[in-house]
């Protein structure tokens, strides 16, 4: 229902012509958007997304908005099973928080996982590629995630990146949930980018 299809098929789209310059403005923009839409759940809601992605992101006049709210976790509301199944999603597996894909316990699921993904987000729109794109299994990702490699390649960024957003992918994408940035402040960080673009 949103006119300018999902972030995913916005990234596909702005990295398949490699020789038309990349708008750097207009990404930056759409992931502000994204930025603010889950920091105000984070914040005002209580709620984490649990399902960070560019599949999740639509594109309606021009901003993003967040959607699929179905793995959402409101923090007042107890629940009593989490296990593996959200590996089994297409495309989930790789924008997964490592505290979430490597272990089981439902109290590691928080708003800091939702800024991991949100930084994978960002790598995937810098780079064009999926987080962790040389994994061919998911035994491979698995190996990834416990040797802490980092979730994209800085070889693949676009040119003409603003630095500084990949400054913000790698303190997104912390393997220690606790040093991760809060959304707030991501937002915050991406204005600024946005602001020097």
């Amino acid at each position: 229902y949103c006119d300018g299809g999902s972030f995913a098929k916005y990234i596909r789209d702005s990295h398949q012509n490699l020789a038309r310059p990349f708008n750097w403005e207009e990404c930056i923009n759409l992931l502000t958007d994204a930025a603010q839409g889950l920091a105000f759940i984070h914040a005002h809601r209580s709620t984490t997304h649990g399902d960070v992605k560019p599949e999740n992101m639509l594109i309606q006049h021009g901003r993003l908005k967040i959607a699929d709210f179905g793995l959402a976790i409101v923090t007042a509301t107890i629940v009593t099973k989490f296990t593996g199944e959200l590996s089994c999603k297409a495309g989930t597996t790789c924008f997964m928080a490592p505290e979430l894909r490597l272990g089981s316990a439902r109290s590691a699921a928080g708003p800091n996982t939702d800024v991991w993904g949100f930084g994978c987000v960002m790598a995937n729109a810098v780079t064009g590629y999926l987080p962790f794109c040389e994994a061919r299994s998911e035994q491979e990702l698995l190996l990834a995630l416990s040797q802490e490699k980092s979730v994209y390649s800085k070889q693949h960024a676009r040119s003409g990146h603003p630095q500084r957003m990949l400054d913000l992918i790698d303190r997104c994408c912390n393997y220690r949930a606790s040093a991760r940035p809060t959304m707030e402040t991501v937002e915050d960080e991406l204005r600024r980018i946005l602001s020097s673009c």
